[in-house]
């Protein structure tokens, strides 16, 4: 593992490269924000592959998975590979902040023990590689990302490892920019929704009415049910036709338009 900055490892062809790079994450036009330079590190290092993950930290479960081929940038189709990435130790190891910089699959673990994973046999080896360079980088509390390229058969160098940290920082800080701008999307839409749904709120019968007001408090039906001395089934009853009058499906819909008019 490094224990020098980074940027010392570098000479000055890499960081200007690496400022190119930089450059073109914090572009704000990105839908797949690492597809674009995998390729670029991949060249940087001069490996056969290089690929990222994104997992939850609290369920284990595997979110995001690609990997491309350095030489034309093609998408490597791995069957199953967000399960075979589980197996790979430092999925174990990353999210729980025990390894925080670049390492080789081989120092984490025994070779004997990492070429009995299924992460080795089905996915290293087909592809003609045997070590794996990684960089675990945390996004929010609940995600972890992994950037990682192949080496081959010869050991990993302080250039290597010092290319994968820097871009894995500025990768990290690329994914959280476009998780904002999804966050202020999805809010966009949400308003945009409620300012259209608002009007349609006066073809509400005055029962209908009094159910969505009860719904906008955060009342669940049994207790807008008890609040309206009303069943359980008639309130669901009224929230359907509430539903499609308004035009929406979902309850945070409605309490947008509700507010909308407040």
């Amino acid at each position: 593992m490094m224990t020098l900055p980074a940027s010392r490892a570098l000479g000055a062809a890499d960081l200007r490269r690496l400022l190119a790079l930089t450059n073109h994450l914090a572009e704000d036009d990105h839908d797949d924000v690492p597809a674009g330079v995998l390729p670029e590190i991949s060249a940087m290092i001069g490996s056969e592959f290089a690929g990222y993950a994104i997992a939850n930290r609290f369920t284990g479960i595997v979110g995001t998975a690609l990997t491309v081929r350095g030489s034309d940038g093609r998408n490597l189709q791995v069957p199953c590979y967000t399960t075979l990435f589980r197996t790979h130790p430092a999925f174990q190891a990353g999210p729980s902040g025990s390894i925080s910089g670049p390492l080789a699959m081989s120092e984490l673990i025994g070779r004997r023990y990492m070429q009995s994973l299924p992460f080795y046999q089905e996915f290293l080896t087909p592809h003609c590689a045997e070590d794996l360079l990684i960089n675990p980088f945390g996004l929010e509390p609940e995600r972890s990302g992994f950037l990682f390229v192949d080496r081959g058969r010869r050991r990993p160098s302080a250039r290597d490892a010092a290319v994968l940290q820097l871009t894995a920082e500025s990768l990290r800080q690329a994914l959280r920019r476009q998780r904002r701008r999804q966050a202020a999307e999805a809010v966009r839409r949400q308003v945009a929704a409620a300012h259209e749904t608002a009007p349609r709120l006066t073809s509400l019968t005055r029962r209908e009415r009094e159910v969505v007001e009860q719904l906008v408090t955060g009342a669940t039906n049994r207790e807008i049910a008890r609040s309206l001395g009303i069943t359980e089934r008639t309130v669901h009853k009224h929230l359907e036709v509430a539903y499609r009058k308004l035009g929406v499906t979902n309850r945070a819909s409605v309490i947008a338009a509700v507010l909308q008019t407040t």
